[in-house]
């Protein structure tokens, strides 16, 4: 059976060796894939035991380079799975790193999705654009569900288009017989992802304000 004839540290990578197969170079290995697998010279390995070996250095790798990535800033499930088979790394190998770090908290949808409609939120943005956004990271429904009613309530969200359409009609007169001025503010409320009975509301509060007290504040 053919066995490791060498374990050598590679020149231009002190935590990398190379691996020997009956005097033949075969791969190239993470030091750490040298422990975990108790390689050393002597050792029999057959074709199945190599396989073994290159798939756990694939995996290391795979893990080094989600840990960069990460020491940048947080990504969801979907975009580091992106990532990775952009990288050409297999399905399977894909998977058991996305469970590993999980596992280890280094990626949380949920953490991720709080997170992110806390942001949109202090931007004044209504549900639906919050929604869009957690639904472009790979959200699950149920996560973008869950955390849009953890943090944006009904009393929140109008807030919000109230003052965003209070921006627009600071200082002027809305009127009924303006119907330019109300499809804008209409029009820059939708944008900002509330919907059309929010929108309806906070436009029918405005005329009210106008007609009672002759100026919209």
């Amino acid at each position: 059976m053919p066995f490791i004839s060498a374990i050598e540290p590679q020149k231009n990578n002190k935590h990398r060796s190379s691996l020997f197969i009956d005097g033949r170079f075969v791969l190239g290995v993470h030091n750490t894939i040298v422990q975990k697998q108790k390689l050393s010279c002597g050792k029999e390995v057959d074709e199945q035991a190599l396989i073994t070996i290159a798939a756990a250095e694939e995996r290391h790798q795979a893990l080094l380079y989600c840990y960069r990535l990460l020491s940048r800033g947080s990504y969801t499930e979907m975009k580091i799975k992106q990532k990775l088979q952009n990288r050409g790394y297999e399905a399977v190998c894909i998977s058991e790193v996305i469970e590993q770090l999980k596992q280890d908290r280094y990626i949380d949808d949920v953490r991720y999705a709080h997170a992110l409609c806390l942001r949109y939120k202090n931007k004044g943005a209504g549900r639906y654009k919050i929604k869009a956004a957690l639904m472009r990271h790979g959200i699950s429904d149920t996560i973008v569900h869950d955390s849009i009613a953890a943090t944006l309530s009904e009393a929140d969200e109008y807030a919000a288009a109230r003052k965003q359409a209070a921006r627009i009609t600071e200082g002027v007169k809305l009127q009924f017989s303006d119907p330019a001025r109300i499809r804008r503010i209409e029009m820059s409320l939708k944008s900002k992802g509330f919907s059309s009975s929010i929108r309806a509301q906070v436009i029918r509060e405005l005329l009210n304000t106008q007609s009672n007290t002759g100026a919209v504040s």
